[in-house]
């Protein structure tokens, strides 16, 4: 039972234990812990969610707690609406883009500040506890009256230049992962005149293992679209919206670090103020910028939006695909991070996504996010650390060999049974070199081929 909760969110099956009895239990926990009058909730597009939900709103209801009821939504729209309203905390019921039997649970409190470690620990003893109580709330039956979704989608317009809307027509393949953010796109398209081309948009009918645009299945179909539509530039979202993959005219994925250096030097030019959280899975795509707009945070929603808050950044971004904003109380936002990339291309005027990406791909070769289970990872890292014994590293998020030249970077996932590799360099043969020395120790050994 307690696997379920992972480093900052809850994340399982039903077998595992997730299920309404949990969810009961959760949300008895939770406000009583953190004394919540008022809450904001939401769910997923998967359909054991909205079972929750109505537990979830069932037993906070019972409790005396005000209610703000988003309904199937994105987690970017919870973060507004518990912002919008000042309510004590907010809930979204969701896996994100795990795979399609898993269940979960994000959280933030107040003005979407996360949880602390200690504040998490605490809950979840608090819902053990009620657990094994066996507490137990049915659904109570009451009529429920959602928010509108013109409330989120007004104000997303309100963060772009209107001079930039209509200016340039483009056309935009979008890969919805079957979520939400179907309800709120095309009226963003509309408004600011993109053509929209839209793969996977039927809501909860899930066409892949799992809802996550960076499966090989996933990109294939994305870059097909792209390429026989002959779209200006496509992007994916993840299962509960609040990440973004982007795409090329050319059909190619461009990694997260390009477009959160692009972003970067969008809030750079805007203020020489600015500060900019990253987490530090890939680094060398920041090496041209002056090192005085960053500050390095470790990854996972729950320590970025700390530091965003803590700092009050402008924006930040993971490696991931997640992209943050002060706009939006430091939270992270897909559609969002779509808009800023927008404004950028419109600014540019006639510059296509893949040139204006291209001056931070110079000099850097990247091996992509590189993922494999089933071992562990002192293993891993040890035989790493064997191989390189005279390097500089650190293990400040997960374990980093550090070289002037090239770096690798190893950890574990927080929302997986996986561990993640990435390998970059600033010249080219040198990280031909290192892929294969990297490859042959992991080889050897009988770990990992896949390099």
């Amino acid at each position: 039972m307690e696997a379920i909760f992972r480093p900052y969110d809850i994340r399982g099956v039903e077998e595992n234990g997730l299920n309404q009895e949990f969810i009961a239990s959760f949300a008895m926990a939770f406000c009583e812990t953190f004394s919540i009058k008022s809450l904001v909730i939401g769910h997923d597009a998967r359909k054991k969610h909205k079972i929750f939900y109505d537990v979830l709103y069932s037993c906070v209801s019972k409790l005396g707690v005000h209610v703000v009821n988003v309904g199937l939504c994105s987690t970017e729209e919870v973060y507004f609406h518990t912002l919008r309203s000042t309510a004590d905390a907010g809930i979204m019921l969701t896996a994100s883009h795990n795979p399609l039997e898993y269940l979960g649970v994000k959280m933030v409190k107040k003005f979407c500040m996360p949880l602390n470690n200690e504040e998490y620990i605490l809950l979840k003893n608090n819902t053990l506890k009620c657990l094994y109580s066996e507490l137990f709330c049915k659904f109570i039956g009451t009529n429920v009256v959602y928010e509108e979704k013109s409330l989120y989608s007004n104000f997303l317009l309100t963060t772009l230049n209107g001079a930039y809307r209509n200016k340039a027509k483009l056309k935009v393949v979008v890969n919805f992962s079957n979520s939400a953010n179907i309800l709120l796109i095309p009226d963003i398209f509309n408004v600011i005149g993109i053509e929209l081309i839209p793969i996977n948009d039927i809501i909860g009918c899930f066409n892949y293992s799992a809802p996550n645009p960076t499966l090989d299945e996933a990109i294939r179909d994305m870059s097909d679209k792209i390429l026989t539509t002959q779209a200006d530039f496509g992007i994916a979202f993840d299962g509960d919206g609040d990440r973004c993959c982007f795409f090329s005219s050319d059909g190619k994925i461009i990694h997260a670090c390009y477009i959160g250096a692009l972003i970067a030097d969008y809030y750079i030019a805007k203020s020489e103020e600015t500060l900019i959280i990253h987490d530090t899975r890939v680094v060398f795509a920041l090496n041209a910028f002056d090192p005085k707009y960053f500050i390095k945070s470790k990854a996972g929603h729950t320590n970025m939006k700390s530091a965003m808050q803590k700092y009050k950044a402008d924006y930040g971004y993971e490696n991931s695909g997640h992209y943050y904003f002060q706009e939006l109380g430091g939270c992270d936002s897909g559609i969002l991070a779509f808009l800023k990339v927008y404004e950028i291309l419109q600014m540019n005027d006639g510059t296509s996504l893949h040139e204006l990406v291209q001056k931070y791909q110079y000099d850097h070769f990247y091996s992509g996010e590189i993922n494999f289970d089933h071992y562990e990872y002192d293993d891993i890292k040890n035989l790493l650390l064997n191989a390189f014994p005279h390097s500089v590293c650190d293990e400040y998020d997960g374990f980093t060999i550090n070289a002037s030249l090239w770096r690798l970077h190893l950890r574990k996932s927080n929302t997986e049974d996986i561990i993640r590799l990435y390998i970059e360099s600033c010249e080219k043969t040198l990280y031909d070199q290192k892929i294969q020395e990297i490859k042959s120790i992991l080889s050897v050994s009988g770990i990992f081929d896949r390099l």
